[in-house]
């Protein structure tokens, strides 16, 4: 029975009237949290309708984006990768130098490596119709890369070859011309030597000679040519001019008759001849560039095969990606109006809750409690408070409202006692601040008194006083003021007799040593005066004892002069004779050397001949002979014209010995006449020093003299100076001492200012060269008690207790 009632109870709460009842009673929450289900559920329902749609078309991206999209880049760098291959081969072909080579084949091999990666990528996601013809495509450009690979080791072992051989043929050739040079120079010193007697012997050796070394530079620069040929089709006239060259080579290095040349010539030689010679290396360098080109015309045939198999392959993979971006065009359509629905059916719903629930039940009466909260908000405490009966949260708020009102009214109350407290506690304050303002009055009585004292005093007034009648708490302070001012003016006025005291003494003592300075002025002047003219005594003796020395040291120079120019004269003309000797060497040397110009001009034309026969290859060498005979001839000319100048300076050279001769007989009379002179002026010298000594012992006593009246004078002005400066300090401070007004009726500022601009600056006293007078001594017992007097008077100024304090 009990679980028959549970049943009947749960079927009555399943009545939708009762449910939508209890709904209705129950609260605002509970029934927002209803409506807003429903918006929840079809937000749901079209959620669920897209992630259906969504897993629909997932498969659809799914092959598109790991499948079609990946497949079509990686055929697309399928083609760009093998476009990089080629390219790097046709540089790798091009690369001069090993170390180019060695980085390119790393490019190679890489992209070789990254090929065969996207190779294997591209088998696992294309039909074996569609790769078939890019795997072998690819396999194509492998073998050919390999066949490339193996041509260019070939190629830069040869150039390595290549390069040893030039390398070894240039140190062959310095070799071979540090030999040649010192022959050909000793072949042509020894027909310079010999160039009267100089026949066929030494002409041949110049020309073998000189034919050696020419033929050495021609083999060497068609070795050179040979190594840097442009085409196979000019190797040959370079091995044929090799070969007439190696002819002549060895024919001139048979003439010299040189063992170890003979040896390097046939080393030279092995360089163009033997089965590994430059010329047989640089032709196979040749034909493995030939294959290098060829591989690299193979390469761009490959190439275009792989772009045809790689666009096949890349339109079939887009065919796939075109159907299936169809299905997911179609699916995503009837997505899209599913959606539609659904959205259209949830605005429809969620209109009619707004409308039919929120407007009629709860924005109603929300609108009233507001306008209720704005009357209260602008004082109107007696309004009516709507809904307060209610069971939901409105009827809540309502009731909350109603507390805001009362609790405003008893605001009010309380706000008219706060008023009379503010009104008596403002009358406190007031009686405070009359309080305060009586202090701050005193205290400004105080301060402008102060303010006017030392007013006054900063004036130099010492007389004032403070009279006013303070607060007796600032008595004190005014008595205290009035004290100080006192005891300053005491002390000052103590200074003041003393500072004129100090003047009066100083005054006298200034005046007694400044007489005394101008006596000891006018001694000093008379010693000055005695000793310069001493020195100019001794100066005069001096100088006459050293000219008469000079003089002396002349004559012996002169002397020695005149028998040294004895001496030169007869040297000079044995170096005539030994000019007029060697000019005729030289004239004869001359002629041999016009003798080896002949001959020069007669071997050039030999040789201009022999290179006309020679015809194009000896067209250099024809010029160089030209230039030779030239040059032999201008020697010719230049040995005539040396000869001719050779043969006038002879005969002038005859004429200056003659001249020499004559001069060394005038030499000897002049030395004759100068021994004569020389005596004469030493015993000038001798007696001139005697009196210079004399002299100058008089001098030192008269100078030791005036250094001690000098010092003397010293002293008596710095005495005076020092009383000047007294006198001038003392007055100074009397002047400043002044300024102050320490008795009634005295005047002060102006009158101290007028004293200080009418002081004079203080000076030292110069030295006077007049004679003094008697007074001077009259009055130092006067200077001596004024003194006295003044140290008295310093000595109680500073004993007083009024110095201490102040």
């Amino acid at each position: 029975m009990k679980a028959l009632g549970a049943l009947k109870s749960a079927i009555s709460w399943l009545n939708p009237i009762k449910v939508f009842r209890s709904l209705f009673r129950s609260g605002i929450g509970s029934r927002l949290q209803l409506a807003f289900g429903a918006a929840a559920l079809m937000t749901v329902i079209a959620c669920a309708v897209s992630i259906f749609s969504f897993w629909s078309t997932e498969g659809d991206v799914q092959q598109i984006a790991h499948r079609e999209v990946p497949l079509m880049t990686e055929a697309q760098g399928l083609s760009v990768m093998s476009g990089e291959i080629s390219a790097a081969a046709a540089r790798f072909v091009s690369a001069t130098t090993v170390r180019d080579q060695r980085i390119i084949a790393s490019q190679i091999d890489d992209r070789s490596m990254q090929m065969r990666a996207l190779i294997d990528k591209v088998r696992q996601g294309t039909s074996k119709e569609a790769f078939s013809a890019v795997d072998m495509a690819s396999r194509l450009l492998e073998n050919n890369l390999s066949e490339l690979d193996t041509v260019m080791v070939s190629r830069s072992n040869l150039r390595a070859q290549i390069e040893r051989k030039i390398e070894a043929l240039h140190k062959l050739h310095t070799k071979l011309t540090d030999i040649i040079t010192p022959i050909a120079d000793k072949a042509y010193l020894d027909a310079l030597n010999r160039a009267e007697g100089t026949g066929n012997t030494h002409l041949n050796a110049l020309r073998n000679a000189l034919e050696l070394k020419a033929q050495t530079h021609q083999v060497v620069s068609l070795l050179s040519a040979g190594a840097a040929v442009r085409e196979q089709n000019g190797m040959q006239p370079l091995v044929d001019q090799f070969t007439m060259s190696s002819l002549l080579l060895m024919q001139a290095a048979q003439a010299v008759r040189n063992a170890e040349v003979t040896k390097d010539i046939d080393t030279l030689l092995e360089f163009g001849r033997s089965n590994d010679g430059i010329f047989t290396l640089r032709s196979q360098e040749l034909n493995v560039n030939a294959g290098a080109a060829r591989a690299i015309d193979e390469n761009v045939k490959v190439q275009k095969q792989l772009d045809q198999a790689v666009s096949k392959l890349v339109g079939e993979t887009k065919s796939g990606m075109t159907a299936g971006i169809d299905r997911l065009v179609s699916q995503l359509e009837m997505s899209r109006w599913l959606l539609l629905a659904i959205a259209g059916i949830s605005l429809l719903a969620a209109g009619a809750i707004a409308v039919f629930y929120v407007q009629r039940n709860i924005v109603r009466r929300l609108v009233a409690l507001r306008n209720t909260m704005q009357m209260l908000a602008s004082g109107q405490n007696d309004v009516a408070v709507p809904a307060v009966k209610d069971k939901d949260e409105l009827g809540e708020m309502a009731r909350s409202v109603l507390v805001f009102r009362d609790a405003a009214i008893e605001k009010e109350r309380l706000e008219v006692e706060a008023a009379e407290s503010r009104r008596a506690a403002e009358e406190e304050r007031e009686r405070n601040d009359a309080a305060r303002a009586e202090a701050a009055r005193q205290v400004a009585e105080v301060v402008d008194g102060l303010g006017r004292g030392l007013e006054r005093l900063a004036q130099g007034d010492l007389t004032y006083r403070v009279h006013d009648n303070w607060a007796d708490e600032y008595q004190k302070i005014r008595d205290d003021f009035n004290g100080a001012i006192g005891q300053l003016q005491d002390t000052l006025t103590a200074i003041v007799e003393s500072t004129r005291e100090v003047s009066n003494a100083s005054a006298e003592i200034s005046t007694s040593t400044t007489d005394l300075s101008q006596r000891t002025e006018e001694q000093a002047a008379s010693l000055e005066q005695t000793s310069a003219s001493m020195e100019e005594i001794s100066a005069t003796v001096r100088k006459n004892a050293e000219n008469a020395q000079h003089a002396d040291g002349l004559m012996r120079g002169t002397r020695q002069v005149a028998d040294r120019g004895g001496e030169v004269v007869s040297q000079a003309v044995a170096a005539m004779s030994r000019i007029e000797d060697s000019s005729r060497k030289i004239s004869d040397i001359i002629s041999v050397i016009d003798e080896i110009a002949r001959q020069t001009n007669l071997l050039a034309l030999n040789a201009a001949v022999e290179a006309a026969r020679a015809g194009e290859a000896g067209r250099g060498f024809a010029v160089v002979a030209s230039e030779v005979r030239s040059l032999a001839q201008r020697s010719s000319q230049a040995a005539k014209d040396i000869k001719d100048l050779i043969v006038n300076s002879s005969n002038q050279v005859g004429e200056g010995v003659q001249l020499v001769n004559r001069a060394g007989d005038s030499l000897k009379d002049i030395l004759s006449s100068l021994n004569q002179v020389a005596a004469i002026v030493a015993d000038i010298a001798h007696a001139s020093a005697e009196q210079a000594s004399g002299i100058d012992q008089i001098n030192r006593a008269l100078n030791q003299m005036d250094e001690a009246t000098q010092q003397n004078s010293a002293l008596v002005e710095e005495n005076a100076a020092t009383a000047k400066t007294l006198e001038h300090q003392s007055t100074a401070l009397d002047g400043r001492v002044a300024a102050f007004r320490l008795r009634d009726g005295d005047g002060y500022m102006e009158e101290a200012e007028e004293d200080m601009q009418a002081e004079p600056a203080p000076v030292v006293a110069a030295p006077v060269r007049s004679r003094a007078t008697p007074t001077v001594r009259r009055a130092a017992p006067v200077v001596r008690g004024n003194a006295r007097q003044m140290q008295s008077a310093l000595a109680t100024a500073v004993a007083r207790d009024q110095w201490e304090e102040f």
